[in-house]
């Protein structure tokens, strides 16, 4: 399950460090700017321009007009007490067993924004390795860890199994998601607790000096740098939520 021609990065803002300050910055050549995904800080935000800081330090110009940013959205920190039945949950994680996944971060869809996601839900998939499984079988071991324990080739190198669900949220201690059927999916912290972020569609409205940005170069032009994929990332809490 993924967003609409983007997929989300992962969240990432405690170990994120930007270059200096403004003294420090430049307008750079569009050849110059590094490829590849990269975070950067917002300078200024008007509603057509957006303008980056790259940790080099360069100030990168970006459209936000029909040609500027093919995906453009935004993640709000939220928590548990505002998720209500019709929030869309994204959670991937450990599988740990007796329909339990443990992650660090779950993404939250409300309202036109569950329109960002792509595919039907409720969605759940293991993977163990590459090869996707399942869950929620008539195979009693399938459904409850994930894979099937008798027939799989375990040594050294298999990864732990992973669970990608997508789903209505269905309450809280523990969290939950219904999964079909009478299914629910719990979802434990890790151990370094657990993040919550509302998705929504992107505005310059939204926008604000000091947000963090993660951006996947397009194209260069002479005026500005084309994104593929922008995501600002609001300021988050410093206490992750425990159950």
């Amino acid at each position: 399950m993924t967003l609409r021609n983007a997929r989300l990065g992962l969240l990432a803002l405690s170990v994120v460090t930007l270059g200096a300050g403004t003294a420090g910055s430049r307008q750079p050549n569009p050849a110059e700017i590094p490829p590849g995904p990269a975070w950067a800080e917002v300078l200024s935000v008007t509603p057509k321009w957006l303008v980056l800081r790259n940790a080099q330090g360069q100030q990168i110009p970006v459209s936000l007009g029909r040609d500027g940013v093919d995906m453009f959205v935004v993640r709000w920190p939220t928590t548990p007490d505002r998720l209500r039945l019709g929030s869309i949950l994204e959670v991937t994680g450990l599988d740990v067993g007796t329909n339990t996944v443990q992650t660090d971060h779950v993404d939250v869809f409300e309202a036109d924004a569950r329109g960002l996601l792509a595919g039907p839900w409720p969605f759940v998939a293991s993977y163990n390795g590459d090869q996707p499984i399942a869950p929620y079988t008539a195979d009693q071991r399938v459904a409850t860890l994930g894979y099937d324990l008798l027939n799989a080739n375990l040594d050294a190198s298999r990864q732990p199994a992973r669970l990608h669900a997508v789903a209505e949220f269905a309450g809280v201690d523990p969290l939950r998601m219904f999964v079909g059927g009478n299914n629910t999916l719990s979802v434990a912290p890790s151990p370094n607790g657990l993040t919550l972020t509302q998705v929504t569609g992107g505005s310059a409205t939204y926008v604000k000096p000091g947000d963090l940005a993660y951006y996947v170069p397009a194209a260069a032009t002479p005026r500005a740098l084309a994104l593929s994929q922008l995501i600002i990332y609001k300021a988050m809490p410093l206490d992750r939520f425990t159950p």
